[in-house]
This record gives C-alpha cells, sequence and structure tokens, in this order.
C-alpha cells in the first residue's frame, strides 16, 4: 500500500472503529447494589436506636438518589433484579452511574440509604 493512501485507510478504521459511539448506541450493564442495601447499625457513643428500613424501601432510595445524579436515566431502560440495577443506556449514562455508585461506596461508610 502507497504511504499516501495510508492516512486515509487509518481514518476510516478510526472512524469505522468509533461509529458506535458517534451513534450513540446503547448497551445493558448490570451494577450490583446490594452492598448499598445493607442495614448498617450505628454504634457510636451517641447512637440513637432506629428501627431497619425494609430491603425494598432502601433500593428505592438509592435508585432515586441515582436519578437525581444522573437525570437522564429516567430516559434510558432501567430495570431491578435481586438488587442489582440493569441498566441500558449510552457509555455517557454507564459513566455518570458508575461515578456516582463510587462515590456512594466511598462516602466514608455512611449509608445512603
Amino acid at each position: 500500500m502507497p504511504y499516501r493512501s495510508r492516512p486515509k485507510w487509518i481514518l476510516l478504521a478510526l472512524i469505522a472503529a468509533a461509529a458506535p459511539a458517534l451513534a450513540g448506541e446503547s448497551s445493558m450493564r448490570v451494577y450490583d447494589l446490594r452492598d448499598l442495601l445493607i442495614d448498617i447499625p450505628d454504634y457510636g457513643p451517641d447512637a440513637i436506636v432506629v428501627p431497619k428500613t425494609p430491603p425494598a424501601q432502601r433500593l428505592e432510595r438509592v435508585l432515586k438518589a441515582l436519578q437525581a445524579s444522573v437525570p437522564t436515566l429516567a430516559d434510558n431502560a432501567t430495570k431491578t433484579l435481586d438488587g442489582q440495577l440493569i441498566v441500558t443506556a449510552d457509555d455517557e449514562v454507564h459513566r455518570q452511574v458508575a461515578q456516582v455508585l463510587s462515590l456512594a461506596r466511598t462516602n466514608g461508610g455512611k449509608q445512603i440509604a
């Protein structure tokens, strides 16, 4: 292949490789939320005994927090199954969901639901 035609070929290959992302194609990912749904008791000196929150209610709180942080999540297909969130969306939405869940997990061990 002559040198002059090589840049065109590389450019076409890059465009073909990036086409799905450029077209906004979606993919399905499963996010495990079960670690965020565990009821963590507070054993500190100022601890107040609080009744346990049902898992379904904790899941609902996590989903509301996600939707508040990732507004476009409501526009995409989501489903929950046994403490897991199944999302069909584009890569940007998946990046935002992963970021919010990562922040929730590193929130100093504080329970968000």
